[in-house]
């Protein structure tokens, strides 16, 4: 019967090889006793370090993504978007008083003329309330961007912090 094997060679500078061992019978037809042995050596040392490192980045990205702003957006002095996290294609160029529940722009709307005003970036944790009653907690960075446009135009994104908030609680 074939047999196969995994095995991990430690070399005597410290190397580690991966070799996947295969070895299988031959049987004489007319005895049926086994004559002699096929095995097959294969070194797949490159393609588990290939693995390692894929699974090493997609452990990169996760935690990039658990960090990342759950919403990014641009905005001008006017209030008008010219990027939302949302989809693009019904956000670009329009108000944000219209694309955020009322409670959250009024909110948010005085903390964007406040950077506009004072020129200075701000950071700050806002618990919002949706209208079904659901609270998130959110860290928000509004800050400066220098357009060529001649109007003021501020960047922000919010980080959804509703869980670590929950979990302290």
């Amino acid at each position: 019967k074939r047999e196969s094997q995994l095995l991990v060679v430690s070399l005597a500078n410290g190397e580690k090889r991966w070799m996947h061992f295969t070895s299988q019978p031959l049987i004489n037809k007319q005895t049926s006793v086994a004559y002699a042995a096929v095995s097959n050596v294969i070194d797949l040392t490159a393609e588990k370090i290939t693995f390692q490192e894929l699974v090493n980045r997609k452990a990169v990205f996760r935690a990039f993504m658990k960090q990342s702003p759950n919403l990014a957006w641009v905005v001008d002095e006017d209030t008008f978007y010219t990027y939302f996290g949302l989809k693009e294609s019904e956000t670009v160029n329009r108000n944000i008083l219209k694309l955020v529940p009322e409670s959250v722009s009024k909110a948010m709307y005085e903390k964007h003329m406040q950077v506009i005003e004072t020129g200075k970036a701000s950071g700050f944790t806002e618990k919002v309330r949706w209208a079904n009653g659901t609270e998130f907690t959110f860290y928000i960075n509004i800050f400066l961007i220098e357009g060529l446009s001649g109007k003021k135009i501020l960047g922000g994104e919010a980080i959804n912090l509703t869980d670590k908030y929950e979990s302290a609680k």
